[in-house]
């Protein structure tokens, strides 16, 4: 159920791809369900650090409120 809910809410939606838009041209960004636990996964890459940690926590925060 949530992961239906994960790939169908518009604000999680808006989230990653604001990040994708923010990291487009330095660096990338991949959320998805995990495979074997009940976990969904946020992961980053970039040469800036706190833009990508920074990044990750807010997308995070937004699924983690919408799923709760």
């Amino acid at each position: 159920e949530a992961k239906i809910k994960f790939y169908t809410d518009s604000d999680i939606k808006q989230a990653i791809d604001e990040a994708k838009t923010v990291l487009s041209k330095t660096g990338r960004i991949v959320v998805r369900p995990s495979g074997t636990e009940p976990f969904i996964r946020v992961m980053t890459e970039g040469m800036d650090m706190e833009l990508i940690e920074s990044i990750a926590k807010k997308v995070a925060s937004v699924i983690e409120r919408k799923l709760s």
